[in-house]
């Protein structure tokens, strides 16, 4: 959610290393190309990822680079993460919404070992 608005869906890919408790991944969305990075707990259903847009020539976007963290926690009755977003540039900062969803082929429970 930004600005009250809801955007995507914007589909991440993510790999989870069950023995480093780490998370990896990337994607893309309206802003552009983007790595994420992260820690997350069986124990207590958290996950904390920073995601990292880096310039890319193509966009010609040159204030693109910057970083968001992400900060969710597992709902079991909604089953997705829930939390929210932190920007924080030299120009601006924002908290917003996020919800982080399982895609339909993901059959995998957050608390089952990867």
């Amino acid at each position: 959610m930004q600005f009250g608005v809801w955007h995507g869906p914007i589909y991440i890919s993510l790999s989870f290393d069950p023995q480093m408790f780490k998370v990896t991944g990337s994607g893309c969305d309206d802003i552009g190309r983007f790595t994420v990075d992260g820690t997350y707990s069986t124990k207590t259903g958290r996950i904390g990822l920073t995601k990292i847009y880096r310039f890319d020539a193509t966009t010609r976007i040159e204030h693109l680079e910057h970083q968001i963290i992400i900060q969710l926690v597992w709902n079991s009755e909604t089953r997705q993460f829930e939390g929210k977003r932190y920007v924080r540039t030299k120009t601006y900062r924002e908290e917003n919404r996020f919800e982080l969803k399982f895609s339909k082929q993901q059959r995998i429970s957050p608390h089952e070992r990867v």
